[in-house]
């Protein structure tokens, strides 16, 4: 999305919102009727997180206006060096920049997930290759928004859990198979299992106390 890299050499206030871009990839299966070109390949959608009590108090609510469902206005924060040079120049102190989805401060967990992750999982069990990710600058919400917390799950947790239910039907719950390399897999014998299985336990025993210690 030019718009999107634009405003990120300019280093415009990015701040104050997070950045959920994914791309998609499609490498086989791509229905005859439709060309490469006439499918969006790179979605680009832009999360607006609430503002910061601090924020409120300096007067920069009115920087990120919402546009449409696809645009946002930007504005230079008054006590912001872009503000003082711009001055002089009202065409720069206001831009407008186009997403393929804009999420507003209100948005929820459930909504994003909807309406950015969940079709591309269920086009990854179809066998297209889909990849997701979020960029942001510190404090621009890109941990709550791909993590979340244990009352309302992030785009990560929500994309597991669908993939999970989906293929729930369809696992393999004997545990003598393991990833070889990056596209193979090997059997093991029984006697590797009972090693794989016991560290595998160890393992997960110090996540455990680890996790006791830290709560």
């Amino acid at each position: 999305n030019s718009n999107l890299i634009m405003a990120l050499k300019r280093g415009l206030p990015s701040y104050y919102f997070s950045i959920i871009p994914y791309t998609v990839v499609t490498f086989r299966d791509i229905d005859p009727k439709e060309s490469l070109e006439s499918k969006e390949r790179i979605h680009v959608c832009l999360r607006i997180r609430p503002y910061m009590q601090s924020e409120k108090e300096s007067n920069s609510e009115d920087c990120v206006s919402v546009l449409d469902p696809t645009s946002i206005i930007l504005k230079a924060p008054k006590n912001s060096k872009a503000f003082r040079l711009s001055k002089k120049n009202l065409a720069q102190l206001v831009q407008k920049f186009t997403f393929s989805q804009v999420f507003g401060p209100e948005t929820t967990q459930e909504e994003l997930f909807e309406g950015t992750v969940r079709q591309p999982v269920l086009d990854f069990l179809k066998g297209y290759s889909r990849l997701v990710f979020t960029y942001g600058v510190t404090n621009a919400g890109k941990t709550y928004t791909y993590q979340g917390t244990d009352e309302d799950s992030g785009i990560l947790p929500r994309a597991l859990d669908l993939l999970f239910k989906r293929i729930q039907s369809k696992l393999y719950l004997e545990t003598d198979l393991k990833p070889h390399r990056c596209q193979d897999y090997r059997r093991l014998t029984k006697e590797e299992t009972k090693e794989e299985m016991s560290v595998k336990n160890s393992l997960l025993r110090s996540m455990k106390e680890v996790w006791q210690l830290i709560n």
